[in-house]
């Protein structure tokens, strides 16, 4: 791959040999020596990239980003068609972690219906502390697979073992971060239905507090690879500053990446539930599973923005 594109946003090329195998097609993946093509990475890799540039584009101030032209709605399509071909190719690399990262959100998923088959008449603190410990202990357990699938996306490592390791630091800061996401999506669903006012007030004060964290994570959504590949500059602070302005493009990469799936999602999950008996059964092994697709399509999203806007986070401070 040339460096042009390094080049017009003020970037060297990069130099780590496992990221350099990603982007130079044919060459030998560093962890094992095998040839890019034993990932689903071939000579479509280039022009893979050449979409995510053009998605993304250039690096702009604030000021110039608004007055920039928009992006066109082939070139975003185009981006989230490649998310899901690399969430294919994880799927056919590390098959055996997407199993285990499966079974887990299955068990999650029926763990977030225990809220439902309490006794009328709980308190809503206890539910919104079940949900949120049972979030924390997701978190923990899946972790090590959020890791290998980002140092697979960027890195071109193959993880062969499912650790759970809370000694090692990459382990327990990217756990702490992971945390930090979760708690955004579910503080703005789950605080309002914990305060005792109207529904009027409740439903205005979760609109407020999703917009906010949507905001929030769409800025900092490429610190969470930065730390699972040991980023140097991997920070809050770097996460915001190399995704300023950028937050519609991302917004509309995400968006459409995950249409499908919430699409499925809403109407197999709602048929589901209303089939009543051995079919409501299986709503959390369909949840469970569409939970692990869409967890692994955020990651490989959250991979490629670093790889393409990634400066501060990977800059020693």
């Amino acid at each position: 791959m040339d460096n042009d594109f390094f080049n017009s946003i003020g970037q060297n090329p990069p130099t780590n040999p496992a990221l350099g195998c990603l982007l130079s097609p044919g060459a030998d993946v560093a962890t094992g020596g095998l040839p890019a093509k034993a990932f689903g990475i071939d000579g479509r890799r280039e022009r893979q990239h050449s979409g995510w540039r053009e998605a993304i584009g250039r690096k702009f101030s604030t000021e110039q980003w608004r007055r920039a032209v928009n992006p066109t709605v082939s070139e975003i399509f185009n981006a989230a068609g490649l998310a899901w071909r690399d969430t294919r190719h994880v799927f056919d690399a590390i098959f055996n972690k997407v199993v285990i990262a499966f079974t887990i959100t299955i068990i999650t998923s029926a763990l977030y219906m225990t809220p439902a088959l309490m006794p009328r008449g709980t308190s809503s603190f206890l539910l919104v502390m079940l949900v949120i410990l049972t979030t924390a202990v997701q978190a923990f357990l899946i972790t090590p697979y959020f890791i290998a699938v980002h140092r697979f996306i960027i890195l071109g490592e193959v993880t062969t073992n499912y650790l759970l390791t809370p000694g090692e630091p990459r382990f327990l800061r990217f756990f702490g971060w992971l945390l930090v996401f979760f708690a955004l999506t579910f503080v703005a669903f789950l605080l309002p239905l914990a305060l005792p006012i109207s529904t009027v007030f409740r439903l205005a004060i979760q609109a407020v507090l999703v917009i906010v964290a949507i905001v929030v994570g769409l800025r900092v959504i490429i610190l969470l690879p930065a730390v699972a590949v040991d980023a140097p500059g991997a920070s809050w602070s770097g996460a915001m500053a190399d995704t300023r302005g950028y937050s519609w493009r991302i917004l509309f990469i995400v968006l459409l990446a995950t249409l499908p799936l919430v699409f499925v999602r809403v109407i197999v999950g709602r048929t589901l539930g209303d089939l009543g008996g051995i079919a409501a059964i299986s709503v959390p092994i369909f949840n469970g599973a569409m939970r692990a697709i869409g967890y692994t399509l955020g990651i490989v999203i959250a991979s490629r923005l670093y790889e393409r806007l990634g400066d501060r986070v990977k800059q020693p401070v």
